[in-house]
């Protein structure tokens, strides 16, 4: 028994220093695979300007305006006016509400309107007199004051009175505040909705700037960089930046910046899709656990199709000698089709951009 056990530890032993062998640690399989033939492969050469001097960001078109309009009054909704997608003119009636309280409120309101016109009336035909009285000496001044007062609060109910008439009679029907299309539709005709339900949603016709979020790790020199917008798949078109929010937003840990086309760029759709290209004069400095780091090499871009995932560590096929080296990198934020790498490669790397069927070691061959 003591024999056999002594022999299976050799045989152990003697297996370890098999698989560790070779320079760069390679296993016995590794070794094997230099007898296979080179995978043809498509590759990248990291230079120094595919660095993060350049970054392309999704964005949208923003609208000018854009609304919900909601329900001023319990009641069941009679009739939506405008589709989904459909145009509308300012001051257009878009919903409507059948709510017998609401009517009954508005016969109210305006019954007290009309008896606060026939006082105001009054009232004011009043106070002429008296004035007229207390001009002459007919009157005394306390005579003419209390009809001063009785016309001016005449005055406020009637002014009261035509506010609530308003007020009660725009409950019933929801009219559009600007020229535009209706987004969304929050309820159906028919239904029963409660005061502050949400009804419509509107934009305008009318566009502002092109919205993006921009990573907090690339505002330094984002004041003296140059922008380029690009609406849909057309062409890139010079843009000057309009503004950059002050705040951050703690998930993405990015800042809202809009800009607009220095030149006349056509027709904007409001929320169509854009990309907003950002050039700096130089790349901004790499930012570690939030500090500078200028002695550090600059993140660079690659495709996101490049990037091969083991587990919970992210890599990339490195050619070195004629040979594919899985290389354990850092990434960054995801840029479009690209995918920042802020550790683990650098300028004059070659990479495999389709890694798929690659394994470390084996050989392979650049496509022409």
């Amino acid at each position: 028994m003591l024999k056999t056990l002594r022999v299976v530890a050799v045989l152990a032993a003697a297996g370890l220093v098999a698989g560790c062998g070779g320079p760069h640690g390679e296993s016995g399989a590794h070794r094997a695979e230099d007898q296979r033939p080179a995978v043809a492969v498509s590759t990248l050469a990291i230079a120094a300007e595919d660095g993060a001097s350049s970054l392309v960001l999704p964005a949208r078109v923003e609208a000018r305006a854009e609304v919900t309009l909601e329900s001023r009054v319990s009641g069941r909704l009679t009739r939506l006016v405008r589709r989904e997608g459909e145009s509308f003119r300012v001051g257009e009636t878009l919903a409507e509400f059948d709510a017998p309280e609401a009517a009954a409120a508005v016969a109210a309101a305006r019954s007290r309107l009309a008896s606060a016109i026939v006082s105001d009336e009054r009232t004011s035909r009043q106070e002429a007199r008296l004035e007229s009285l207390y001009t002459r000496g007919v009157v005394a001044l306390r005579e003419f004051e209390v009809a001063q007062t009785a016309a001016r609060a005449a005055a406020a109910e009637r002014a009261a009175a035509s506010a609530e008439v308003a007020v009660w009679s725009s409950g019933t029907r929801l009219v559009a505040p600007f020229d535009g299309v209706v987004v969304r539709r929050h309820v159906d005709p028919g239904a029963d909705v409660p005061a502050g339900q949400a009804i419509l949603t509107l934009r305008s016709r009318a566009t502002g700037d092109v919205a993006a979020d921009l990573p907090e790790s690339r505002l330094d020199g984002i004041a003296g960089a140059a922008f380029e917008i690009a609406v849909g798949e057309g062409a890139w078109v010079p843009a000057r930046l309009v503004r950059v929010e002050g705040m951050t937003d703690s998930g993405s840990r990015s800042r809202r910046l809009y800009v607009s086309p220095s030149a006349p760029a056509g027709a904007l759709e409001a929320g169509a899709f854009a990309r907003v290209r950002i050039t700096w004069p130089s790349p901004p400095a790499a930012r570690i656990d939030g500090r500078d780091a200028a002695s550090q090499p600059s993140a660079i871009l690659v495709p996101s199709r490049s990037i091969v995932h083991r587990g919970g560590l992210d890599g990339v096929y490195v050619v070195v000698e004629q040979r594919a080296r899985l290389r354990w990198v850092r990434l960054g934020p995801v840029q479009g089709d690209r995918v920042e790498i802020a550790a683990g490669v650098t300028a004059g790397d070659v990479l495999v951009l389709d890694p798929g069927a690659v394994t470390d070691g084996r050989r392979v061959s650049p496509r022409s």
